[in-house]
Parts: structure tokens; C-alpha cells; sequence
């Protein structure tokens, strides 16, 4: 469940921002990596922050379009 997970949110990622990518370093840990014009910035920078946010939000909205999907059917 976990990879499949990791998947869709790394898929998200990279679509709100193309030049980002998942790392894993030595100690098998993930890192989201986004690349700037200086580097690339790490999974602890407020720019993952900002994207894990849109992410969450598109989650929740997709919830709620299945709550009134549900409530829909429900109601029929």
C-alpha cells in the first residue's frame, strides 16, 4: 500500500513541478528532491511544503466529490 502511495504522490509531484524526483539515499530513505537554478533542494525545504499542500488539497477535494457522489446515490 505504501509504494502505491509513494507513486501517486510522487506522479502528483512531478506534475506540479517536472523538474523534482524522488531520492533515496544509503540508508534506503526517500528524499523529494526539486531542482533549481543554484541546486537541488531536499524533501525538508518549504518548496516541498508548498507542493505537498497542493497535493493534500487535490486529495481532499477528490473526497469530497466521492462523498457527494455516495450522498448522491444514497438520495436516488
Amino acid at each position: 500500500m505504501i509504494p502505491l502511495l509513494l507513486a501517486c504522490i510522487a506522479e502528483a509531484f512531478i506534475h506540479f513541478n517536472p523538474d523534482s524526483f524522488l531520492a533515496k539515499d544509503e540508508f534506503d530513505l526517500l528524499y523529494w528532491c526539486r531542482k533549481n537554478f543554484k541546486g537541488f533542494h531536499s524533501i525538508s525545504d518549504d518548496g516541498f511544503l508548498q507542493d505537498f499542500k497542493q497535493v493534500y488539497e487535490c486529495y481532499q477535494a477528490l473526497q469530497n466529490v466521492g462523498k457527494q457522489e455516495n450522498n448522491i446515490k444514497i438520495n436516488m
